[in-house]
């Protein structure tokens, strides 16, 4: 019975706490057309010797020592 009764507990004490929590986090919405794409920067090295790389913070891609510059976003983004 005690078993019960501290399981219990600990369920309404969890659920209070979650939303006190949330009620109080301040969500904003912004609307798709000013909403970015989180950056994701990696530089990626391999083969023998790890000579071909791709560089995204510098939007370059090297293979066999050949720099490759990245082609431009369109104006109005993928779709």
């Amino acid at each position: 019975m005690k078993k019960q009764t501290l399981v219990v507990s600990i369920v309404v004490g969890t659920v209070i706490a979650t939303f006190v929590t949330l009620s109080q986090t301040k969500i904003t919405s912004r609307s798709p057309s000013t909403m970015k794409p989180p950056a994701v920067n990696f530089v990626l090295r391999y083969g023998v010797g790890a000579i071909n790389e791709l560089n995204t913070p510098n939007q370059t891609y090297t293979k066999d020592k050949k720099e490759y510059k990245a082609l431009p976003t369109p104006k109005g983004g993928y779709k």
